[in-house]
């Protein structure tokens, strides 16, 4: 059957109902999740310009850490009790079109790409200074357990909201493959523009982020579900939250190494875009057989969706 996991929606709720529960989804991360940062801005007389740097001056890293995270977990909640009242559909079916979730598929995901990004850390530790050793036994702890807390919730969170929810609902509503995948690869990128490494490298970085967007739903309509995706995306915020981290992106840690380096659009960047992320695709499908492209991507295949 083609398009698993994109018909593997309850045909007895309409668009209109898969809409507002989106809808609903979003405000409650946008709106709800952010009160906390806005009081603590308010109250603390944070200064706006740099509201990162001066939240971290007075709550300290691993509080800034929580409240960042809290709009996840409430999002994440929001979708766990109300999925089954809005849209009757089981935790699995949001997951994948399998009878239950491939834990493998995400073990073999996270690795192999973070295996990409320690080799990238090592090229990039000899070629420059920059970056330092910053490990600290205390507070290296308990980073790490927040990390394991914290980054599976906020992952299964937007790939829930973007390649389960999203995907699902737009590809009902264009019944086109390449669409879905489009369209959702630029929500996922403009959802990132907030993001202060934007601001300090420059919003041409948002093209990374839909890039990045339109190969992870290449993998969805591929896969029939989001193990693959999240295993991938997992890796990428483990590493950049436990391993290296930075003083100008959204999630600043004790991590294990500290990048000094001036901001920039890296060489790494441009290799993950233009080479791996086309060499995953290759991998994922011969590991996992895919098949019917063409028809995936471009023919309609949802004529049996019942409005």
């Amino acid at each position: 059957m083609h398009y698993m996991f994109l018909n593997s929606i309850n045909k007895k709720v309409s668009s209109f109902n898969q809409s507002l529960f989106l809808l609903f989804t979003f405000l409650v991360f946008v709106f709800l999740g952010n009160l906390p940062l806005i009081y603590l801005v308010d109250y603390l007389n944070v200064d706006s310009i740099d509201v990162l740097s001066g939240l971290k001056a007075q709550l300290g890293i691993h509080y800034l850490f929580i409240l960042l995270m809290f709009p996840f977990l409430l999002g994440f909640l929001f979708i766990l009790i109300f999925k089954k009242w809005a849209i009757k559909e089981t935790f699995t079916n949001l997951f994948t079109s399998r009878t239950k979730i491939d834990w493998k598929r995400v073990v073999f995901s996270f690795s192999i790409w973070f295996i990409f990004l320690i080799i990238f850390l090592v090229i990039t530790t000899f070629s420059s200074c920059e970056i330092k050793w910053n490990f600290k036994l205390g507070p290296f702890v308990l980073n790490l357990i927040l990390a394991l807390i914290f980054i599976p919730i906020q992952i299964f969170f937007e790939e829930l909201l973007f390649r389960s929810l999203m995907f699902k609902l737009l590809g009902r509503m264009f019944k086109k493959g390449v669409l879905t995948v489009i369209l959702t690869g630029l929500f996922f990128g403009l959802m990132h523009g907030s993001n202060p490494e934007v601001a300090k490298i420059g919003y041409h970085l948002l093209w990374f982020y839909v890039l990045t967007g339109i190969f992870l739903g290449i993998i969805v309509l591929m896969d029939d579900g989001i193990e693959l995706t999240s295993g991938y995306h997992l890796a990428n915020n483990f590493f950049a939250v436990v391993i290296l981290t930075n003083n100008w992106q959204v999630f600043q840690t004790d991590a294990l190494l500290m990048d000094r380096s001036v901001p920039t659009f890296g060489w790494d960047n441009l290799v993950t875009i233009l080479i791996i992320q086309p060499l995953l695709i290759y991998i994922f499908s011969k590991k996992y057989q895919w098949g019917n492209w063409k028809e995936r991507l471009f023919k309609n295949n949802f004529k049996n969706i019942e409005e």
